[in-house]
């Protein structure tokens, strides 16, 4: 398609040259749409990666995204509909307030998508890019301008993956760019600036290459569904912490310390530590997420601190020729004292508004975590007297002295594989087996369990005053 390109200072503004366009469902099917819309890999300064959408308009060395898909970006690479894959060297210019980006990419001959720079009416219908490259269709329900910038508000809800693609009209031309904000109830909101916005970028500059781009904050990019996973990741993380100190200490008790720190402790505070680098760049817009984040972020803290306290206890009396004294004595009390703040109140009455508010996180939220926190009751009505994995619910780390579960004959290392012919899935938690065993309350029922890595099918003697 021709283009007319007027230069004005440094700033190139391209039109197209005919006012009819194509149909779109033409243009859909046409080879001119899927060469001049990419998928951006983008690798993040923070060891993350995931995709997002890109497009050229303006030469086919420039592609036009939003800003906050790349604001943190370490590398990238654009992939095209066909599978071909090409560098994406740098940020050439950007509008960090209007939410759009200029990036060069090394690539030469693809056609390009023609600009209509006319405001949309209210209710028009628009189009956009799907992840698998599909037509999309959505209706511009509001145009509004909100501190200084102008936005279409769309009616479909867009994928991370869909932002910074092309929000084109009934000829294919584009009206604006795809990107998300953050709505008062934490939910994503789906928008689009105009494309005169883009046009007024400096195309002609030098592009930065990506580690000479400073990131706001080194926040990734908004989208409420991957913070609500960051935080039920960085629930699992701490509980899966917290019986994992709780099991270390019984390996020290009394003249265990000699035998010095489980390597699991260590390895465990490391995974910690990473959770918490990657949940301190998350910048949610709405409060309820920021009070989460915070409260998990300060557990994480203590958790550290405590299990730190805890091995510094364990050093100190491996040293001493008294052995376990006063010292080491203090410095596990402070360490039971930091791990035992948390969670507080205040984090679980958030998680349940959450959960009410979410469906992401009400349906990725382990029931493991659930029952812990109290966010539901438990349906066994009884204690098992195990500690266990969040993400191996039934793998047993501590079965407690005279405990239920040592009585019907389960041991510290087991992991519970089915009961009486029903095997456990990833989706059943300890709970699931709890509420079978009523079933068979004073009886002998067989289970299959993983001990010593070998399956053995063992005769469990169920009370009956379970």
């Amino acid at each position: 398609m021709k283009k007319i390109v007027l230069n004005i200072g440094a700033v190139v503004f391209l039109f197209g040259a005919s006012s009819k366009g194509i149909d779109i469902k033409e243009f859909s099917d046409s080879k001119q749409l899927l060469s001049s819309v990419m998928t951006l890999v983008i690798d993040t300064k923070d060891g993350k990666q995931f995709n997002a959408t890109a497009f050229l308009a303006i030469s086919d060395k420039i592609a036009v995204t939003s800003w906050q898909v790349v604001k943190n970006a370490r590398s990238i690479t654009a992939r095209f509909p066909n599978g071909e894959e090409f560098e994406v060297s740098g940020l050439v210019d950007n509008d960090v307030r209007k939410n759009i980006a200029l990036l060069k990419i090394k690539i030469f001959g693809h056609p390009l998508l023609t600009w209509n720079t006319q405001e949309p009416r209210l209710g028009e219908v628009g189009y956009y890019l799907k992840k698998d490259f599909s037509l999309g269709k959505t209706t511009i329900g509001k145009i509004e301008v909100s501190k200084g910038v102008k936005m279409y508000y769309l009616s479909s809800s867009l994928s991370y993956e869909e932002i910074g693609g092309p929000l084109l009209n009934s000829r294919g031309e584009v009206l604006g760019v795809l990107g998300l904000i953050g709505g008062k109830n934490g939910n994503s909101i789906s928008v689009a600036v105009p494309s005169s916005y883009v046009l007024a970028l400096d195309s002609t500059l030098q592009a930065k290459p990506w580690e000479a781009v400073k990131s706001p904050g080194g926040s990734i990019p908004f989208d409420a569904d991957a913070i609500d996973a960051e935080i039920v990741e960085s629930l699992v993380q701490l509980s899966d912490h917290f019986s994992i100190l709780n099991w270390a200490c019984r390996q020290t008790y009394g003249m265990g310390y000699r035998n010095g720190v489980p390597k699991l402790v260590y390895e465990n505070m490391e995974e910690l530590k990473s959770q918490f680098k990657k949940i301190s760049v998350l910048k949610p817009y709405d409060q309820l997420r920021a009070r989460i984040l915070q409260e998990i972020k300060q557990g994480m803290v203590a958790y550290l601190q405590g299990t730190d306290l805890y091995i510094k206890s364990i050093v100190i009396a491996q040293g001493s020729s008294r052995g376990w004294g006063a010292k080491s004595q203090d410095l596990f009390n402070r360490a039971d004292a930091l791990i035992s703040s948390f969670p507080t109140q205040s984090l679980i009455d958030d998680l349940k508004k959450l959960k009410e508010k979410s469906k992401v996180f009400q349906n990725i939220l382990p029931m493991e975590i659930q029952y812990s926190l109290d966010l539901v009751q438990r349906p066994s009505g009884y204690a098992l007297g195990v500690t266990n994995y969040v993400r191996n619910p039934f793998f047993l780390l501590i079965v407690e002295d005279n405990s239920v579960a040592e009585r019907m004959g389960l041991r510290a290392g087991d992991t519970i594989i089915s009961l009486n012919g029903h095997k456990f899935t990833h989706s059943e938690s300890i709970e699931d087996f709890k509420v079978m065993l009523k079933s068979y309350r004073g009886q002998k029922v067989k289970a299959v369990v993983k001990r010593n890595n070998k399956l053995q099918e063992i005769t469990l003697k169920v009370p009956r005053n379970l």
